[in-house]
């Protein structure tokens, strides 16, 4: 910063630059829609954002009143969203819907769409979606998400870094959202967002989450032998992160009868 210029580089997604101060020039991806200037918040906008995070709907309603805008981007460290990254080493562009559905307060989720009519499926400049930020919001993730739906958001879309719900919620062993997803909003369990990031059946083995991974395969008709562009399974994900009981459980219940990457070794 001491010569006034900062360049915060994603390989992948692009380029992120701070110029002058309070002028933040940004570079999106395809994914993202059309790149949009980052500029420096209002007072109004701060305390948005705040609420937001806080679930005060009265000072989100004041502050919408008072000519804060809604889509406004405030640039903040988001490795929590994607777990992949390390802390400090992804800095993503929030908006305050998105803070308020990883915060869990639906009300507010629920005022920005209808009321201050924020689009539900509309990603910052770098990809990150609204459906993902609630998938991080604990016990609330299945409401949040469910509303999301019912308000027009792609329940299999995936965010510019080709996370989808489904995956992050195998990820997060959050069961009741998987199911959720699986059961009423009929997303392939076998789909993935991406394919370098493998099936949600996969992050849950490599996760630990015995009880996702027996509702994956027993229920749900994930297929265990699914490869990703790799050629790594959900075996030889376990396997890879030393989760012995859930190796042992898809040992025995290899459904596509081809074998897994490790299963052979």
């Amino acid at each position: 910063r001491g010569n006034g210029d900062l360049g915060i580089f994603d390989p992948r997604r692009g380029w992120f630059k701070i110029g002058n101060e309070g002028e933040w020039i940004a570079v999106g991806n395809k994914k993202a829609g059309k790149p949009r200037a980052i500029r420096a918040l209002t007072n109004d906008e701060k305390q948005l954002f705040e609420a937001c995070e806080m679930g005060d709907l009265t000072v989100v309603n004041d502050c919408l009143d008072n000519g804060a805008d809604p889509l406004a981007l405030k640039a903040e460290d988001a490795s929590r969203f994607h777990g992949a990254l390390p802390v400090g080493f992804f800095y993503e562009r929030l908006m305050p819907l998105m803070v308020a559905c990883e915060a869990g307060h639906l009300p507010v989720v629920q005022h920005l769409v209808e009321k201050a009519r924020v689009d539900p499926s509309q990603a910052t400049p770098t990809g990150l979606t609204p459906l993902i930020a609630a998938c991080q919001s604990g016990t609330k993730a299945a409401h949040l998400v469910k509303y999301l739906v019912n308000a027009g958001v792609q329940p299999e879309q995936a965010d510019g870094h080709g996370f989808t719900a489904l995956w992050v919620a195998c990820r997060n062993g959050d069961l009741s959202l998987v199911r959720y997803l699986i059961e009423e909003a009929k997303v392939d369990p076998n789909h993935p967002g991406d394919p370098h990031r493998g099936s949600g059946l996969m992050a849950a083995a490599a996760h630990g989450h015995l009880h996702l991974v027996e509702y994956l395969v027993g229920a749900a008709g994930a297929a265990v032998a699914h490869k990703d562009v790799f050629g790594e399974d959900a075996l030889s994900s376990a396997v890879a992160m030393e989760q012995d009981e859930v190796v042992a459980y898809l040992g025995g219940n290899d459904r596509d009868g081809g074998g897994s990457a490790c299963s052979i070794m």
